[in-house]
């Protein structure tokens, strides 16, 4: 089990001592974070001027904003990533079934050309025998007279 880490952060002005399971940078992050949203909203004439209990609630509604807006960009990007995952699976799924096909393709055109290389070896061969035939009758049919 990781070990407790703490350390010292400002927020608004007043030291805090932190405690977590987090690094000693996150806390000091999280703290920068808080510091940030404080300091904006106290640009704003209303804030300053509310009662201390009414500025915190008002910092802890800022903040549940800020949470529930990323909590809903994380949840968007998360259906964008399972929509993206889906595609990418139909598409490996359709590249393969195209593959299978190119691989049919490739043979059925391999059998073609064997067939025709085997039907123009036959014809040539039945040219032949009949170049060989009609030379064979020439020879018998002028060899018999002086």
């Amino acid at each position: 089990m990781d070990t407790k880490k703490f350390t010292d952060v400002s927020i608004d002005g007043r030291t805090y001592n932190l405690g977590g399971y987090e690094s000693e940078t996150y806390l000091h992050q999280v703290a920068a974070y808080v510091n940030r949203r404080i300091a904006e909203l106290k640009e704003q004439n209303g804030y300053v001027r509310q009662d201390a209990e009414t500025r915190s609630v008002l910092i802890y509604l800022n903040l549940a904003d800020d949470y529930f807006h990323k909590k809903e960009e994380a949840e968007e990007l998360a259906a964008r990533l399972e929509r993206q995952e889906q595609e990418l699976y139909a598409l490996k799924r359709d590249m393969v079934a195209m593959k299978l096909e190119q691989e049919r393709l490739t043979e059925k055109l391999r059998a073609a050309q064997e067939k025709e290389r085997k039907s123009e070896q036959e014809q040539e061969i039945a040219r032949r025998r009949s170049e060989a035939g009609a030379g064979a009758k020439e020879d018998t049919g002028h060899g018999g007279h002086i």
